[in-house]
């Protein structure tokens, strides 16, 4: 790195299973421990849809987008402050 450091990344194993939480979780303390970063393939063989379906993510980069569509109006925030208290 810039500053001298190190950055170690290891690679996910071909056969490791996302869905199966408790090794997910053994996985990432044991590369936590061994200061790793994991990687893995952009691509799924899973049969379920992508994450991002679902989730209302439009195709347009938030920059470009008016904030009439990126910034909520005052009424929403002040409902949302007044569930909070």
């Amino acid at each position: 790195m810039h500053d001298g450091s190190n950055l170690r990344l290891r690679k996910l194993l071909e056969d490791y299973d996302p869905t199966d939480k408790a090794n997910a979780v053994r996985t990432l303390m044991e590369a936590h421990d061994n200061d790793e970063i994991l990687t893995a393939s952009s691509t799924s063989t899973r049969s379920s849809p992508p994450s991002s379906i679902g989730l209302n993510i439009v195709d347009e980069p938030l920059a470009t987008l008016p904030q009439s569509l990126t910034k909520p109006p005052k009424t929403a925030l002040d409902s949302l402050m007044a569930n909070l208290s």
